[in-house]
């Protein structure tokens, strides 16, 4: 079952992870599938990926997916790029359902574009070169360019949306794309939507900030998507309220940054061990070929029945 099988998403139950608060910015994206319920894992424990091993992100995408099996989910969003672009494939062969990612709908979008586009993104996303890679499937012709953005992450963990140390580490990375003739910058990794704001003030006009989770939406509904499936939490509530939270770190922590991150006040969030995820049970796994054998056998492991 997909989500375009479901009209207005009624009867599902759709998991989405991430290692923080990013994903956030993607499931406020979804307040159009208005029937439908989701549950949202925050890995925060292990918080950030970006600079983890590829075995390393390979592991914990498998076993977040198996845990969220575990809760007897219809489909699932990667909604963390640097898991996407590192674990993507591999995930998707051993899940049993629907896993989508934003990295191939923002890669449609962005190979129809003529001009330069620089991708902020993770190091481990860099690495993968994810995004350059999808577009080119699309459009070999594209100008692609990735930039790595460690600092970004642990900044928005801590709330900093707005301080002197964010706008500073914005700049550091995008300084120099004034030269390059970039004309759109992609939030590649989802945490950083709730950095937008910020980054408009140093981009020069008239560069295109493009959101992938926008373009995840659309891969859903079309042009014609349903017009609050962007909207705020102060506009659009209800999907909030129909998501159970979790995280592996302090619930508090994650409520307190999250509500800063979308204007709202801290909702309940419930405590996983990170130890749970790694003997979740979900059922019938179907391993794809294996591509790394040692990495692959983690991930099966994970999500063995």
């Amino acid at each position: 079952m997909s989500l375009l099988d479901c009209g207005n998403g009624a009867g599902m139950r759709i998991g989405l992870f991430d290692s923080g608060v990013g994903g956030l910015s993607v499931l406020r994206r979804l307040s159009g599938l208005r029937a439908a319920e989701f549950v949202y894992l925050a890995d925060t424990a292990r918080c950030p990926y970006g600079d983890r091993a590829p075995e390393e992100i390979i592991s914990f995408a498998g076993q977040v997916v198996g845990w969220l099996r575990s809760q007897a989910v219809h489909a699932i969003i990667m909604a963390c790029n640097t898991s996407a672009a590192t674990a993507g494939p591999i995930v998707r062969g051993c899940a049993g359902l629907p896993v989508h990612d934003l990295i191939e709908p923002a890669a449609r979008y962005l190979s129809g574009l003529s001009k330069k586009v620089a991708v902020l993104a993770t190091a481990s996303t860099v690495r993968s070169r994810a995004f350059s890679q999808a577009v080119a499937r699309h459009n070999p012709s594209a100008r692609v360019v990735e930039i790595a953005c460690p600092e970004l992450v642990p900044l928005i963990e801590r709330g900093e949306l707005r301080t002197a140390a964010s706008k500073d580490a914005l700049w550091r990375y995008v300084k120099d794309l004034e030269g390059e003739q970039v004309g759109a910058v992609v939030l590649g990794c989802t945490h950083y939507p709730f950095l937008s704001e910020l980054l408009a003030g140093l981009l020069p006009a008239p560069v295109e900030l493009v959101d992938p989770a926008e373009h995840l939406w659309r891969s859903f509904w079309g042009e014609a998507g349903d017009c609050a499936a962007g909207a705020m939490i102060d506009h659009e509530p209800t999907v909030f309220d129909r998501t159970k939270f979790f995280v592996t770190g302090s619930t508090d922590s994650f409520a307190q940054v999250a509500a800063l991150c979308l204007g709202c006040k801290p909702f309940l969030v419930e405590h996983v061990a990170v130890e749970e995820l790694a003997v979740a049970k979900p059922v019938e796994p179907v391993v794809r070929e294996a591509i790394v054998s040692d990495v692959v056998s983690s991930v099966v492991t994970a999500l063995q029945p």
